[in-house]
């Protein structure tokens, strides 16, 4: 089958446009889903910016546990908030004991925060079982960085919208490759058939059979092609 040139065409343009489509489906992909993360992380930076704000007054004051404030913003936002301080140590988590959990000086958000203004980071958590975003701001009182505030969500949503988005990609290209090879086929088709035509009649001539024309109605190769076994037939 292979030594026909019209299926060598038509599997050249199908391996070419499942690259293409291939390479397209997996850059649609990866843009949703950096999109999708873009958004969760602005979100997350804007509420722990709030958070940062709230918890400022609270540091100096021994009087306020910084555990419950954390707890109840993490009710407000729906989302996890940790309270640390500069140190590393966890003042109040909305999720968790704070005295439970091990010092966080080296998170990555964490050290970001502290040297660039703003960090984020997406893990596994142990503590929650799931993979989550985290974004962490300073908190600063006085000009003074006394503390970090950071949210976190679970990333199982984003997930699943992605993975919706993927299938509903893959199965936008796997309609648009078929299509596409029905189309090289068919291309392939209406560009052969002629010389197929050409090649039964130049045999025929060959056994002497020199009365007949070849007819190509194509302007093109193929056109003036006919048109040179004609003119060969008639001298």
């Amino acid at each position: 089958m292979f030594r026909s040139i019209r299926w060598r065409t038509a599997t050249v343009f199908a391996l070419l446009i499942l690259v293409c489509i291939g390479g397209l489906s997996a850059y649609l992909s990866h843009f949703f889903k950096e999109s999708y993360l873009d958004n969760l992380r602005t979100q997350l930076t804007s509420q722990a910016r709030l958070v940062a704000d709230i918890a400022g007054p609270y540091f100096p004051r021994s009087d306020v546990s910084v555990d419950d404030l954390a707890k109840r913003l993490g009710k407000e936002v729906n989302a996890r908030i940790t309270v640390i301080e500069r140190s590393g140590v966890v003042l109040g988590d909305s999720a968790e004991n704070p005295a439970t959990m091990e010092n966080h000086s080296n998170r990555p958000e964490v050290i970001a925060a502290l040297s660039q203004g703003a960090g984020s980071s997406i893990r596994y958590s142990a503590t929650m079982g799931y993979e989550m975003m985290y974004v962490a701001v300073p908190i600063e009182v006085n000009g003074q960085t006394v503390g970090i505030a950071r949210v976190s969500l679970p990333l199982t949503e984003v997930n699943q919208s992605v993975g919706h988005i993927n299938r509903t990609i893959v199965w936008g290209a796997f309609i648009a490759a078929v299509v596409a090879i029905l189309l090289a086929l068919q291309i392939s088709r209406v560009t052969i058939d002629p010389v197929n035509k050409l090649t039964r009649m130049s045999k025929r001539m060959a056994e002497g059979d020199l009365g007949q024309e070849i007819s190509v109605t194509s302007r093109d190769e193929v056109g003036e092609l006919a048109d040179a076994f004609n003119y060969m037939a008639a001298r």
